[in-house]
Formats: C-alpha cells, structure tokens, sequence
C-alpha cells in the first residue's frame, strides 16, 4: 500500500509540474507576442489563389512571426495563445490594415489589380460588436475596391449567436465584401 500511495505521489507530481511548465510556456509566448505586436516582428505571406485554368484569380494572406531569438515561430504555436489571451484581437485588426493596404498598392499595377485578397478572421474577432465598421474603416482608409477583399470565417464560429452573424454577414455583404466558411482546421488568421 506503501508503495501504491507514493507511486501515485510522484504521479501527481509529474502531473503538476507538467501543467506548471506548460502555463509558464504559455504565458513567456503570450508576452512575447505583446512585444512582437509592439516591435512589428510580423508579417504576411501571400498564398496564390489558381483557378482551374491556372490563372491567378487572387491570394490567401497568412500571418507570419519572425521571433528575435526564435527565428520563424509557427502559426500553430503562436495563434492558440493570441485566441486563448485575445491578442488575436490587435493582431486580426493589424492583419486587415495590412491587407487592405496591400490591396491599395496591387491596385496601382494593372497585372495584380484584379485580384482579390483572402484574409481569415477569427471568431472573437467577427464577434466584436463594430467588426463592420472596422472592415469599412480600413477599406475606406486605404481606398479599397470592396470585392477584392474577402473574409474567410472559420466553421468553429457557427457555435455563436447565428443571428449576429447572420446580421454581420449581411452588412459585409451590402458593403461589397465576401465571405466564406474556411473548413480548414489550421487557423493561418
């Protein structure tokens, strides 16, 4: 019985330490982020959208992190912590200044500016009571063509309020901008 009871002992031992090293992980990468938001150290990639002929019908903008000493930090690794502490809020907002500022310049060259530009948004994000008048404010900010820019909304936020998203997506829609369901399960934001 002894040994029974310490073996368990050492269990929960190993349990705790575990989540301690994981929260203090966890929160080291959250302040992290708070810097890398504050220092600039992110960036967006363009992923070619092909239609089936080939042609380049637009681009997916993928938000990148180039970390100081950690060198490019997956996606995977930073995201879940910015939507678990809501700095996937200053971060989606940064991503859609960004966007629309790109799609500002590709207007100015008559090769890119038909296309159109894919930005995903997360869930805390589209749920923002002005997430309209954020979208409308960047687009007016930077002169956007609003059917160049989409919003691809992630299946995880069909678990909302329908209504509001509904409501939400009507107005974009009324604005002149796309939506559409990511069904992907890696959020690229």
């Amino acid at each position: 019985m002894w040994i029974n009871a310490s073996t368990a002992m050492l269990g929960m031992l190993a349990l705790v330490h575990i989540l301690l090293t994981e929260t203090a992980e966890a929160n080291t990468l959250e302040r992290d982020i708070e810097r890398g938001i504050a220092r600039n150290e992110f960036f967006l990639v363009y992923q070619p959208q092909v239609q089936s002929d080939g042609r380049i019908m637009g681009a997916e903008a993928l938000l990148r992190w180039r970390h100081p000493q950690l060198g490019l930090v997956s996606p995977g690794d930073f995201i879940p912590v910015a939507e678990e502490s809501g700095l996937i809020l200053p971060l989606g907002s940064w991503v859609l200044q960004e966007a629309c500022q790109t799609l500002q310049r590709w207007a100015k060259l008559p090769v890119m500016a038909g296309l159109s530009l894919s930005v995903n948004v997360s869930a805390k994000q589209f749920l923002q009571a002005d997430f309209v008048q954020q979208v409308a404010s960047a687009m007016e900010q930077h002169g956007v063509v609003a059917a160049r820019l989409k919003l691809e909304l992630t299946e995880s936020m069909l678990v909302h309020d329908m209504n509001d998203i509904i409501a939400k997506m009507h107005s974009l829609h009324a604005l002149g901008v796309g939506c559409s369901l990511d069904r992907s399960e890696e959020r690229r934001v």
